[in-house]
């Protein structure tokens, strides 16, 4: 090795050193003052609960903070507590510096903290919920002090945030988990493999941007990204000028029944999907005054209908009743006029997949196969957005199928008071519509 090579690896191994030995000279400063602020902080008599700690590491390299074997009891309730193993909290080097020059910060422009085993428990109502690990990561910037009046200030500025968390976890009281039917129910209700919420926030561009939610359980599964723009500068005037995304929904009940069909009636969860992608630029206000006017908001949702694809599908759920609960819910008329077989209640599969395009509506495939009839519907419709009524049917073909005795006699009775029958293909009701939906016409059909 040369002379100038052992002069730079000198001088490298000197600055290794001299940055190691600040960080921890200044490292065991900011713990005592850590120490020293989080202990007067708890003695004031405003805070209503009480903190314990093992120790505090503080890394002022990077500017993070680590608390270890944390203890959150409430002062005034003796039966239950919050405990987390490490948590780990960093702030930007500006935060930083700020809060150790003043010990308070007017802003905050990032936050990242990261915590392992978090438990809340209460012996009381025997009940405990833990999260093996959930992280918060923000950037931006918090107007602290102005946001005690207002949220305004958050539309200022650029604003990102994502939470995330593993291994989340409820035991049950032993009272609820008796009433459960099997271990493998509790397991789909009370478990949470991974969430996410990943979202941005860009008043430059005038942008809201859902980047990624998920949820991954036993019992279900979604996931979602979303873009939303707005014209406006508070929240009182916002106003939504287009919004587009895609989603995916998944019901995992795979069979699980639980109930008494004598009691409370059995239930066999079966399975949903769904896919969805859209696209809207109908404008529309962020809050209203009518949102309490179910005609006005139903109004409201017909001229917002955005293009885009869903598909969905239903099948496997069934219910099941027996005894005096049967005999009560067989006097309802619905159940007694349709015909309905109570011991055996069945929903095999229920699939919708439609697309809109440009004010069309095109259902490509609707099918019902149930206990009670099997149905399927094709159609194609032209929506007239201010007034829905006006809306065209190009074409909708319906067919029911299967009827059961006492649906088919009603069906019977009907043709009687019209005077005529419905077209057939068989034994099969076929119905071919066109016309609009104030005025529907069936092919066939003098109505």
């Amino acid at each position: 090795m040369d002379k100038n090579s052992k002069v730079l690896l000198g001088t490298i191994v000197i600055l290794v050193v001299i940055v190691l030995g600040a960080n921890w000279y200044l490292g065991n400063i900011v713990e005592d003052r850590l120490t020293e602020s989080l202990e007067l902080e708890l003695k004031k008599g405003d805070i209503p609960f009480d903190v314990e700690y093992s120790r505090v590491v503080a890394t002022p390299l990077l500017s993070q903070v680590t608390y270890h074997q944390i203890m959150i009891k409430d002062k005034d309730y003796n039966n239950g507590f919050i405990s987390i193993d490490k948590m780990v909290v960093k702030l930007p080097y500006q935060d930083s510096f700020m809060l150790a020059k003043e010990d308070k910060l007017k802003e905050l422009h990032g936050l990242v903290a990261k915590i392992d085993n978090l438990k809340v428990e209460d012996s009381l109502e025997d009940l405990s919920i833990g999260f093996e690990q959930l992280s918060i990561d923000y950037k931006g910037q918090l107007p602290l002090k102005r946001l005690e009046d207002d949220f305004n200030p958050l539309l200022q500025d650029k604003q990102a945030i994502a939470i995330s968390f593993s291994g989340f976890n409820v035991e049950l009281p032993d009272n609820i988990r008796e009433k459960l039917s099997s271990a493998e129910l509790e397991n789909k209700l009370t478990k949470i493999d991974e969430f996410i919420f990943d979202f941005d926030y860009n008043p430059a561009k005038k942008e809201v941007k859902l980047n990624n939610y998920k949820v991954d359980s036993p019992l279900f599964f979604a996931e979602a990204s979303e873009v939303v723009h707005y014209n406006g500068n508070s929240l009182e005037d916002l106003e939504i000028t287009d919004i587009s995304g895609e989603g995916t929904f998944e019901f995992k009940g795979d069979g699980v029944e639980f109930g008494n069909p004598e009691t409370t009636g059995r239930y066999t969860l079966g399975n949903i999907t769904t896919d969805s992608k859209f696209n809207s630029s109908h404008r529309q206000k962020l809050i209203r005054d009518d949102m309490t006017n179910p005609k006005a908001v139903w109004v409201e949702s017909i001229k917002n209908i955005g293009d885009g694809e869903y598909n969905f599908t239903l099948e496997g759920f069934k219910a099941e009743f027996a005894g005096r609960l049967k005999e009560q819910l067989s006097y309802n008329p619905l159940v007694f006029m349709g015909g309905i077989d109570l011991s055996n209640l069945a929903l095999d599969e229920l699939t919708v997949d439609y697309k809109v395009d440009n004010n069309n509506i095109n259902i490509s495939n609707a099918k019902l196969n149930s206990s009670i009839l099997d149905m399927e519907v094709a159609g194609n419709f032209d929506i007239n957005r201010e007034k829905f009524s006006e809306s065209s049917i190009t074409t909708l073909t319906l067919r029911v199928a299967q009827l059961n005795d006492n649906l088919a006699e009603l069906v019977s009775m009907l043709e009687m008071r019209m005077g005529q029958k419905l077209p057939r293909d068989g034994e099969d009701i076929l119905l071919n519509l066109n016309g609009t939906f104030a005025n529907p016409k069936i092919e066939g059909m003098d109505i």
